[in-house]
């Protein structure tokens, strides 16, 4: 999954001056969700190493293509004057909401591991199928995003002004 962040994030400025917050977002969401689905198949039947890092990279790609626009739209729809409490309030979202979603899937696959104690393969469906639906909500939320982040012309008293480009002979 790191090899595909790694690879998605060098893109990131291209892809969204082309297309937008919304349809990279929206995108990443996809490949998240299209990266899962192998999983679901294989909890049903015999591991494949070659498909698990496949689809493990293809789920690093679009969790790399979700994140960062996602961010910098949320932070563009905040005033200057109170970024650094969204800046909190986002770091706080994000130490939280990792380790209970982490602790809600493991909770998953506890009781449905008890539940197939027969067939241990089968005890990662409900949890997979779990995550393919947190992905189709994250769907409906990446779809509400603006298109595109719009910067102010003027600049602001914390940006440097550009200065008169300066001939080759000085």
């Amino acid at each position: 999954m790191g090899v595909g962040m790694l690879c998605v994030y060098p893109l990131m400025g291209w892809l969204t001056d082309n297309f937008g917050c919304r349809a990279v977002a929206s995108g990443g969401v996809l490949l998240n969700f299209l990266g899962t689905l192998p999983f679901l198949g294989l909890a049903g039947h015999e591991f494949s190493m070659p498909l698990s890092i496949a689809a493990l990279f293809v789920r690093g790609a679009g969790q790399g293509a979700t994140g960062l626009p996602s961010l910098a739209a949320a932070y563009a729809s905040v005033p200057k004057e109170k970024l650094s409490l969204a800046a909190t309030a986002v770091n706080i979202v994000q130490r939280l909401g990792g380790p209970i979603m982490t602790t809600a899937l493991a909770i998953v696959v506890s009781l449905s591991a008890a539940g197939h104690a027969a067939a241990l393969t089968h005890a990662f469906l409900i949890p997979f199928a779990a995550l393919l639906v947190i992905q189709l909500l994250a769907l409906a939320s990446a779809i509400r995003l603006p298109v595109g982040i719009h910067q102010d012309a003027a600049p602001t008293a914390m940006e440097p002004r550009s200065q008169a480009p300066r001939s080759a002979t000085s």
